[in-house]
């Protein structure tokens, strides 16, 4: 496992790092199939799967990103709370985290 760089994500120092999911087995979903990456709030940490090309990479670390996010600023308990079924949060999370990933990677910055 190498740490890649640090974030400050909603007032929160995130380590980034890159593995296996040997290291860490939460890069394998419930049905044992390897992920991109994930963000560990437990431990306020994104890890991306090691040999991704780097631009899924970069796509990835950005999508983890936005976990973080809603998550360390308490947007994830607002969308609970707006949720019919608490239940569908997972699924609620993960569609606005895919619908936002591309225009936030894609802000450009200008003078």
């Amino acid at each position: 496992m190498k740490e890649l760089f640090r974030v400050v994500v909603a007032g929160v120092d995130v380590p980034i790092y890159r593995a296996t999911a040997k290291e860490i087995p939460e890069l394998k979903n419930d049905d044992g199939e390897d992920l991109h990456g994930c963000f560990i709030p437990a431990k306020a940490m994104i890890c991306i799967t090691q040999g991704q090309p780097k631009t899924v990479e970069r796509d990835t670390i950005n999508h983890e990103l936005i976990h973080a996010w809603i998550y360390l600023s308490g947007a994830q308990s607002v969308l609970r709370m707006l949720l019919k079924k608490p239940d569908d949060l997972v699924d609620a999370e993960e569609t606005l985290v895919a619908v936002l990933t591309p225009h936030i990677a894609g802000i450009e910055w200008c003078k």
